[in-house]
């Protein structure tokens, strides 16, 4: 394959990333409004939500375009015009993101922790990401002249952007459902019932899952945005570690609702709390234990064979 032609399936493997963080907000946030709790939102609380989900489909609209636009007007062929319309796709889009994730976490705080809590982590939820998908570029837009490498010669490089983006894919559709239940939750009748505790950790699971979310898109805008769609060995150790990183506060997101679930079912904190502290042990094990112990063997294993 091309060196063209892999940067631009870079562009629609991006793309895809970009639809599947805003898909679930879409969906959730349509199904929020015929919620029992819709109408026990706040007013101003109700309009945020249409405020939000006027500014995610105003996102997932364009990030459609790349398609319509691959298959109309380059007739499916790889031409560079390609590119440079999702650049110009997704710049505005990211930050139409960022602001329809910030105000889908306010109505989520306020609910559970009240207006000042909730516009601390609502603001600190846009801030962030518009920093990571902006910001942290930036920072790394001085090295590009150096590190930039369009690997014509061999496919290792390739391949290996290729592997990172894809691991993203996989890892952001079980942060995406986590997090459309998160939301939907609260506006069911049962959430309001449940202690005042669950319904904190309820958020914080939520908070963490949203931050996870974030990481998981970071890499695909930072490819697009820094990189201007070249592959370096400096973005795939950066889109490695988002990854890794994405991975810790899901499970903590993960782990926080199994212990509220397991003590709506069970009527005991003990109980919950043993399941949750397991789980959270389990997916950290796995992920990370397990993995980091095989690398330790494989390297040991490697030194003996080269002595």
């Amino acid at each position: 394959m091309s060196a063209r032609s892999n940067r631009l399936q870079n562009a629609l493997d991006e793309g895809r990333i970009l639809i599947l963080g805003s898909q679930i907000v879409v969906g959730l946030l349509y199904r929020g409004v015929f919620e029992p709790g819709y109408q026990r939102l706040p007013r101003h609380s109700q309009d945020l939500m249409i405020g939000a989900l006027t500014l995610v489909l105003a996102a997932f609209v364009l990030l459609m375009a790349p398609a319509a636009y691959h298959r109309i007007v380059d007739r499916g062929e790889g031409r560079p015009d390609l590119e440079v319309f999702v650049k110009a796709v997704m710049k505005p889009t990211l930050a139409l993101f960022a602001l329809s994730m910030g105000l889908t976490i306010y109505i989520a705080a306020e609910k559970i922790a009240g207006g000042a809590v909730a516009a601390i982590c609502g603001t600190a939820g846009t801030v962030l990401a518009l920093a990571l998908w902006y910001g942290v570029g930036s920072r790394h837009a001085s090295r590009k002249s150096n590190t930039m490498n369009d690997n014509e010669d061999g496919e290792t490089l390739n391949d290996k952007i290729k592997h990172v983006l894809t691991e993203a894919r996989m890892v952001l559709p079980g942060a995406q459902a986590l997090l459309g239940f998160q939301f939907v939750t609260m506006l069911l009748d049962e959430f309001d019932r449940l202690p005042e505790s669950s319904k904190q950790i309820h958020l914080l699971s939520l908070l963490a899952t949203a931050l996870s979310t974030v990481l998981l898109m970071t890499p695909a805008a930072h490819h697009r945005m820094v990189e201007q769609g070249a592959n370096t060995e400096a973005f795939h150790q950066l889109a490695g570690r988002f990854v890794i990183l994405a991975m810790v506060p899901l499970a903590l997101g993960i782990a926080g609702d199994f212990f509220v679930v397991v003590r709506k079912v069970s009527n005991s904190v003990p109980l919950a709390a043993t399941s949750a502290a397991a789980l959270l042990v389990i997916c950290y094990g796995f992920w990370f234990g397990f993995t980091l112990y095989q690398r330790s063997t494989l390297s040991r294993n490697e030194m003996l064979r080269n002595e």
